[in-house]
């Protein structure tokens, strides 16, 4: 087949003597396909939801930005930026997944042609007849109205070679034989136009099989091989591989502002929630549609897009409404249903995190969570946590934190757990207790008393603050230790030990804490306080009194 027989494809080498009037006016852009553009490249960098790099320009290149120009000619729009030399080969190869899946969800065409998004490394030498800087409204590089001459013969010969060798690795399970052939491809493309330009029979050849579909075939075929590939290598290394766990509130979905504003806070600022307002507030969403409503973050999908491209699948992983966890588990679930694209492997909606830290054999997973307690408790339990707050931090922080996880399974680096502390959110979600029952968290009635009976102590107390983060254990940090529970006030955190003991027996001891609690609200904890300090003689006597009390309204706990 000879080149000129190409016509019916529109894959023909055409000269004009204008630029392309659909786009040009003359020698410049015109101003709406400018404005356009400008707005598409804008759009694309956000959809990449990376900020490590500094942006130079956005051109354009190619036919459409020469005289070659077809019916079939792309835009090639191109973000050509500063990259990290630190972070070069990561972003690359992310730049290039983001790339392929926004062309692949966008189907964007301007006066009927369709729009390419390309990241450029400005350090990268960027061969075409002529390139125009669409930021800057000029020519970098200003095409010459010159017929150049095409080797038909040669251009045939290596479309035909090439498309062949593309045929048989189609239809191959080889993907080391097809990875060599995408590369060997691209540096046949890059060898041509570095030695004849955009007209060179490598690069006419390349632009051939990619405008028939080839190009694209193989790419799939690969990546389709790569997955496969990937996961038996995976599988003969170790039995297990980590799974990624996202949490929703604060990560994916914007609760925090919707819950200062149903506390009537103008500015949406959960920090400005008056201490009284906190617990009525939270009750008020018990049983709603309020998590099924909440907006999501405009760095969801980004977020989402990343960890699939670098899992393959991600899992939800959120912790339910205190009091509330069959209807959070169903309302979150409506709210994942209706806004994640691609859905979660897996939803688990549980106040018991850390069980989720690692796989059988010990190969830790990762957490995406916003609360410093979570993470530190996950990575307590073995597993790789990345504490990332939406509407606070930047998706670099997540690219930073997959960079020591995947050092971390690599074995380049020790695995330190990380100490972190969350800001005080009046602990919307559930208790999180260590042991595990043979019943779930939702169906345990020793869980449902105990909230019940915290309730009750702060209207009784009239404790003005919000509730602690309570922690159940079934285990003693060491056989001498005697306490059975324990209050911190800097952390506003309450251990409480549960292993052997009765119902009647735990209540009294978080009633002591409690008190302690209230002890803290009032600023009389100072420093250490044995045991026969006046305080602890105080929390006694109140946690006496008040079990006589709730024991009288609820004799069922004695039965």
């Amino acid at each position: 087949m000879r080149l000129n027989e190409f016509e019916e494809l529109n894959l023909a080498v055409n000269f004009h003597d204008e630029l392309n009037p659909a786009l040009w006016k003359g020698d410049k852009l015109q101003p709406r396909v400018r404005k356009t553009l400008l707005r598409i490249a804008r759009h694309f960098k956000d959809f990449l939801g990376i900020d490590m790099f500094d942006l130079v320009d956005i051109t354009i290149s190619g036919s459409n930005a020469a005289y070659t120009y077809t019916p079939n000619s792309d835009i090639d729009l191109h973000l050509v930026v500063m990259i990290p030399d630190e972070h070069e080969a990561e972003l690359k190869e992310l730049f290039t997944a983001k790339k392929y899946q926004y062309n692949d969800q966008h189907n964007i065409r301007i006066r009927g042609y369709d729009v390419e998004l390309y990241v450029q490394d400005a350090e990268d030498a960027h061969h075409s007849m002529g390139i125009y800087s669409v930021q800057h409204d000029r020519w970098i590089s200003q095409p010459k109205r010159q017929r150049a001459q095409v080797d038909d013969i040669e251009v045939q010969e290596k479309y035909r070679s090439v498309k062949h060798r593309i045929n048989q690795a189609i239809v191959s399970d080889n993907h080391d034989s097809v990875a060599q052939l995408w590369a060997s491809i691209k540096s046949m493309r890059k060898t041509g136009l570095e030695s004849g330009g955009e007209f060179s029979p490598e690069n006419l050849a390349f632009k051939i099989l990619r405008a028939d579909g080839s190009l694209e075939k193989l790419r799939k075929h690969m990546g389709n091989l790569e997955d496969q590939g990937l996961g038996l290598r995976e599988a003969a290394r170790t039995e297990y591989k980590p799974e990624m766990y996202l949490d929703m509130d604060g990560v994916l979905a914007d609760f925090f502002t919707e819950y200062a504003k149903l506390a009537g806070v103008e500015n949406g600022s959960y920090r400005d929630i008056p201490p009284a307002k906190t617990d009525p507030t939270l009750n008020m969403m018990i049983g709603t549609d309020f998590f099924a409503r909440l907006p999501k973050f405009p760095t969801a999908d980004s977020l989402v897009g990343m960890v699939v491209k670098l899992f393959g699948h991600y899992n939800i992983c959120s912790s339910p409404l205190r009091g509330d966890f069959k209807n959070s588990e169903v309302q979150k679930t409506v709210w994942i249903n209706e806004h994640l694209s691609p859905q979660p492997k897996d939803i688990v909606i549980t106040p018991n995190k850390p069980k989720y830290a690692t796989q059988p054999d010990g190969t830790p997973n990762f957490l995406i969570d916003d609360r410093g307690d979570n993470i530190s408790k996950w990575e307590a339990a073995g597993g790789i946590g990345i504490k990332y707050q939406a509407d606070e931090d930047s998706l670099d922080v997540v690219v930073q934190g997959l960079k020591r996880g995947f050092e971390i399974i690599r074995k380049e680096r020790e695995h330190e757990p990380q100490q972190l502390k969350s800001q005080d959110r009046s602990m919307p979600v559930a208790v999180q207790p260590d042991k595990e029952i043979t019943e779930d968290i939702d169906q345990s009635d020793q869980m449902k008393r105990i909230e019940h009976f915290v309730d009750w102590v702060y209207k009784k107390q009239r404790i003005d603050a919000p509730r602690p983060n309570i922690e159940l254990s079934n285990k003693k940090d060491s056989e001498d230790m005697h306490h059975t529970g324990w209050y911190n006030a800097d952390t506003n955190t309450m251990w409480v030990y549960t292993g052997n003991r009765n119902l009647i027996d735990i209540l009294r001891t978080i009633a002591h804490e409690l008190r302690h609690r209230k002890q803290g609200s009032e600023g009389r904890i100072k420093g250490h306080n044995p045991p026969g300090s006046p305080l602890e003689r105080d929390a006694d006597a109140e946690a006496g009194y008040l079990m006589k009390l709730y024991g009288k309204e609820h004799p069922e706990i004695i039965e």
